[in-house]
């Protein structure tokens, strides 16, 4: 009787695995990843390929998935020319927290540089289309001057969560889902005067 729902069992271990294996922790201002991503840049997948999980590290046992990209544009930590092609990376396994684009499509792709430079990207970071922003949004990441997710970052201001400190007001708590939607969708973590200060957030 017991060999009858070992199939099933083994079905529900894999589902809990995938479901569970993958934890993001807490929630980030749109801001707070475009700041802490290594690369972030615009493009359309063109190729999609799968590797069989094999020996070596922590990437070739579970396996992945390769996905060419052609550049459209470039917002941070990529050396490759507009119109290039290159390769981004991830995980085969949900679990292991793996994602996905559909070839075809535009994505906006953040990620991680890893020592070899290879491009990798995961399910805490997905890609997302375009239309998936608000014009504010859109405006903070594909600019460059003051009023951008890039200069304000690279002065350390990073939307984070938790207590105010010396450095930054620009707090917010995640558990506050109406207030954490509205500053995503709005506001821009700016420094001024030595301090970083929400801005465009009058309506939150």
């Amino acid at each position: 009787m017991a060999m009858q729902f070992l199939p099933l069992i083994i079905v529900l271990a894999w589902m809990t695995s995938a479901v569970h294996g993958c934890s993001c922790g807490n929630i980030l201002h749109p801001q707070a990843k475009f700041c802490f991503a290594d690369f972030a840049l615009y493009g359309k997948v063109i190729k999609e390929q799968f590797t069989s999980p094999s020996s070596g590290n922590v990437w070739t046992i579970a396996g992945n998935t390769e996905y060419t990209v052609h550049l459209l544009f470039k917002m941070k930590g990529v050396n490759e020319s507009i119109g290039s092609e290159l390769v981004v990376q991830t995980r085969n396994s949900a679990a292991a927290c793996g994602t996905s684009m559909t070839i075809g499509k535009l994505y906006i792709i953040m990620g991680r540089t890893r020592d070899d430079l290879r491009k990798t990207i995961f399910a805490c970071n997905r890609p997302e289309e375009l239309d998936s922003l608000t014009p504010y949004q859109a405006f903070y990441m594909f600019t460059s001057g003051p009023y951008s997710y890039n200069v304000n970052c690279e002065k350390g201001c990073q939307a984070l969560f938790g207590g105010a400190d010396n450095k930054t007001d620009c707090q917010y708590d995640y558990q506050n889902k109406v207030l954490f939607s509205c500053l995503a969708k709005h506001a821009l973590c700016r420094r001024q005067r030595g301090t970083c200060h929400w801005f465009n957030n009058d309506k939150c």
